[in-house]
C-alpha cells in the first residue's frame, strides 16, 4: 500500500470507532435519534477491521520513522548540534 492508502485505512478505522462510540453513548442515554444518526453515518463508511487498521498504523509509523531519520540527516550541518536538531518540533 502507498502512504495515501495507509492513511485512508487508518482514518476510516478511527472514523468508524468514533461513530460506534457515539452510537453506544446515544443508546446508553436513551437517545434513539442520536443512535439512529450514528448508525446511518456508520452505514456510509466502508468496514475496516481492527487488524487491518493496526497493520496500516504500524506501517505508517515505520515509514514516518524512516522519513524522520532522512530529514534529520538532511538537516544536520557540521556545525549543528544533534540536540538542536532533536529539539525542533515535528508537525506531522
Amino acid at each position: 500500500m502507498d502512504m495515501d492508502q495507509l492513511v485512508a485505512t487508518w482514518t476510516l478505522y478511527l472514523s468508524r470507532r468514533a461513530r460506534e462510540r457515539t452510537r453506544a453513548d446515544a443508546e446508553v442515554n436513551g437517545d434513539a435519534a442520536g443512535a439512529a444518526a450514528a448508525e446511518q453515518a456508520l452505514a456510509t463508511l466502508p468496514v475496516v477491521g481492527a487488524l487491518d487498521a493496526r497493520r496500516a498504523n504500524a506501517e505508517l509509523v515505520s515509514r514516518l520513522s524512516v522519513q524522520r531519520w532522512i530529514a534529520l540527516k538532511a538537516a544536520r550541518a557540521p556545525e549543528m548540534l544533534l540536540a538542536v536538531i532533536w529539539s525542533a518540533p515535528f508537525n506531522w
